[in-house]
């Protein structure tokens, strides 16, 4: 039975209450639209969909924004999960922007343990918006001042682009002397040049001043991906992040209507299957899925004498264009150049 590690749900689909510059899956019909706000009945044979899984993957609560699905829907998502997964240990996880935290969401979140990431991009970025074109920066930096407040278990997802890169640095510090002690920072490269794309040689840099500033911290309980993860790898241990674990077929997307995809990060909305006929272990055993699975276990040609393949394994697929020929499905990562650079610097700090 093939393992699935993360299911992540979109209760509202692509829906969002933000206009952000870079975002690669919104487009002007989904905020123009009305909420595609997933039903009861989806929403109960997701949760069925997942029984036969062992262990039951993480359910990650992704969008759009998941919190425009209201606090009623996550009551019933509770509530579901108890009678559906009885005494199965059940980890929920939320992805939001955050704009909409607040007291009320705060208390959910905290009574049901859920892992909250929010994306920030730093107190400079001026890309997250509203469809006001109001800037988000500072408010939600102070709703994760709230989070930790509190203390939950949060994490903050920084989207590096040319917006924020010279104040990345500042950012990681401000975060790091509020307690949140788990970043995980994304380069944006879109395939088009839009004035926001990161080339590969600003992105090495940034990384390497990085992995030099989160050195000289020495908190272990630090962690900086996808630092920590190339320096795991260099040193023989497995990679706490998935782009570097070669799993992209084990984290699948539940759509609001109950269509189940590839990893939402991809922007392939191609339908594998749907949880009102399948069952999630029943789904991956499906032609579809298997192709997919070994197409994304493949690596670009370029890498076979590549010193750090057996590190990198090729990247997210995100940043991969597809080929789609016989025998090889994506191709070269777009940021190749700068992650051998992070490496051999890694490499030599570490003295591995």
């Amino acid at each position: 039975m093939q393992s699935v590690n993360l299911l992540m749900i979109k209760p509202v689909g692509n829906c969002c209450n933000l206009s952000c510059s870079y975002c690669y899956v919104i487009n002007e019909s989904d905020h123009a639209a009305q909420l595609s706000q997933m039903s009861v009945g989806t929403l109960e044979q997701t949760i069925k969909a997942t029984v036969p899984c062992r262990p039951t993957p993480i359910m990650l609560w992704s969008g759009g924004e998941p919190l425009l699905a209201s606090i009623h829907f996550f009551e019933k998502v509770l509530t579901l999960q108890k009678k559906i997964l009885s005494k199965t240990h059940v980890i929920n996880s939320i992805q939001t922007n955050g704009t909409l935290l607040n007291d009320a969401w705060i208390k959910v979140f905290k009574e049901a343990n859920f892992q909250i990431g929010i994306s920030w991009d730093g107190f400079k970025s001026r890309l997250r918006r509203t469809e006001r074109n109001e800037c988000t920066s500072i408010d939600v930096f102070e709703k994760i001042k709230q989070c930790r407040s509190a203390d939950l278990d949060i994490g903050v997802i920084m989207v590096i682009s040319q917006d924020n890169l010279c104040n990345i640095e500042n950012s990681l510090i401000g975060l790091y002397e509020l307690g949140v002690r788990n970043v995980l920072l994304k380069p944006y490269n879109n395939k088009k040049t839009d004035g926001h794309s990161l080339m590969p040689e600003e992105y090495a840099q940034l990384m390497c001043r990085l992995l030099d500033l989160w050195l000289s911290v020495g908190d272990k309980d630090w962690k900086v991906e996808h630092l920590a993860s190339f320096v795991r790898a260099l040193r023989g241990e497995r990679p706490t992040s998935c782009e570097f674990a070669n799993s992209c077929h084990t984290f699948l997307t539940v759509q609001h209507n109950g269509d189940v995809t590839t990893c939402d990060f991809m922007g392939d909305s191609t339908a594998l299957g749907n949880v009102s006929d399948n069952t999630i272990p029943e789904i991956c055993e499906r032609e579809a899925y298997i192709r997919f699975r070994d197409c994304a276990s493949s690596i670009p040609s370029e890498c076979y004498d590549c010193k750090w393949t057996s590190f990198c394994r090729g990247g997210c697929l995100h940043y991969r264009l597809p080929i789609n020929s016989v025998d090889q499905c994506w191709g070269l990562h777009s940021l190749c150049e700068a992650q051998k650079q992070i490496f051999d610097y890694c490499s030599r700090r570490l003295s591995v």
